[in-house]
């Protein structure tokens, strides 16, 4: 992610620095540190991903290298796939960091591991989320600037835009307390955001009353239990990688298209 051994290494001595001494202050026992430390990696990560897959298929437009890979025997489900694959490869450094000091909080007894694990998978579906929309961008647009904003922007869109509008509907048909079913439905358009997820699995996981306690999860039908978090958060992570699979489809069907226009 950095291009250069010796700058991944600074990066990597002043990540463990800080982290040492948060550590050293009493942070792998407070949530104060966690939370926010998830929550920005993850914003981080989905920038630096849509940066990086907006330029997958322009960057090869602008740098004159896509006729050759036209060239190649490759199928048009190969190059997508693995435009696709490769930017989730190399987006390797967040969650890594992140696994690492949920690890470290696990270890300490201060988080159980299940939540450490589903925040762990909402930037995994986050990550293939964004490079397929970032790819698909790519294609469509063929500029990478452009490609980069409207990937931001959509998943703006589906992140922060469409669950605020949901809830504000439900509050203007005072239909917003925690017992009505409506905010069942709330609760499913908000699932597929990984940092309010991932920040919902931080807080909720942290074992105040020690392993054998109950966990308890903040949400918009109030405060509940482990299984309807793991069906909500299994419900988001469904939807983030349905709509990776039919843009990635839709990818390899426009392909020839883009292929064609410039032959």
């Amino acid at each position: 992610p950095f291009g250069a051994p010796l700058i991944a290494l600074v990066v990597a001595l002043g990540a463990g620095l800080c982290m040492a001494l948060a550590y050293a202050n009493g942070g792998a026992r407070d949530e104060g540190l966690a939370i926010p430390l998830v929550c920005i990696s993850i914003v981080v990560l989905a920038i630096h991903t849509a940066a990086a897959a907006g330029g997958a298929i322009a960057g090869e437009v602008q740098s004159r290298t896509w006729s050759a890979l036209l060239t190649t025997p490759l199928t048009p489900r190969e190059i997508i796939r693995g435009k696709i694959f490769g930017l989730v490869r190399r987006q390797w450094m967040i969650p890594a960091f992140v696994a690492f000091h949920l690890g470290v909080v696990t270890l300490a007894g201060t988080m159980h591991s299940i939540a450490a694990v589903v925040v762990i998978v909402n930037c995994v579906c986050a990550v293939v989320f964004l490079a397929s929309l970032g790819v698909a961008m790519s294609l469509w647009l063929r500029r990478s600037t452009p490609a980069t904003i409207w990937t931001l922007v959509v998943a703006a869109g589906l992140w922060g835009v469409l669950p605020m509008l949901s809830m504000l509907t439900a509050a203007i048909l005072q239909m917003d307390r925690s017992e009505r079913p409506s905010m069942h439905l709330v609760s499913l358009v908000i699932a597929p955001n990984p940092v309010v997820m991932a920040a919902v699995a931080t807080e909720g996981g942290m074992n105040r009353g020690g392993w054998n306690s109950e966990l308890r999860f903040d949400f918009p039908t109030g405060r509940i239990g482990l299984a309807k978090f793991l069906f909500y958060s299994t419900a988001g992570w469904s939807v983030l990688l349905a709509a990776s699979y039919a843009l990635s489809r839709w990818a390899e069907r426009h392909f020839p298209k883009a292929a064609a226009a410039d032959r």
